[in-house]
């Protein structure tokens, strides 16, 4: 009960800290869809390079519906909320909640759109809201 109560504080801090830093630089924050915890604002969101769609899949892992290929996950620096990741790769838990929110991998992972990120720390879009701080 006592690491529970340790645990919410910490994220608690976090959350403030989370958005007070996206106030100052004026960008949204991404929040626990679940909880509504701030997680990562904007700006610690690393950009990728766009891949070549579905060509870039093995032909069993394809989308045969085809059409615009869209990202449907961010990619971050990795960061406090996310503890050791000691592991190659694993799963990554809300800091307040403990719902999942995306994974880590240290010699990455590809993208909905083709593009490999290293090492990857991805944020599935579904499982986080974007608001103004």
């Amino acid at each position: 009960k006592e690491k529970e109560k340790e645990r919410r504080a910490k994220a608690d801090k976090l959350n403030l800290f989370v958005r007070d830093q996206a106030k100052k630089k004026g960008c949204l924050v991404y929040s626990c869809r679940t909880c509504r915890c701030a997680l990562f604002t904007e700006k610690d969101i690393v950009s990728h390079d766009t891949g070549m769609g579905q060509e870039s899949f093995r032909s069993h892992k394809r989308d045969t519906k085809g059409g615009k290929v869209k990202c449907t996950s961010v990619f971050t620096e990795k960061l406090a909320w996310m503890g050791e990741c000691a592991e190659n790769d694993g799963k990554l838990n809300c800091a307040k909640c403990e719902g999942r929110v995306g994974s880590y991998c240290w010699s990455g992972c590809q993208c909905s759109c083709g593009g490999w990120v290293c090492p990857s720390f991805q944020i599935v879009e579904s499982k986080v809201d974007r608001n103004t701080p």
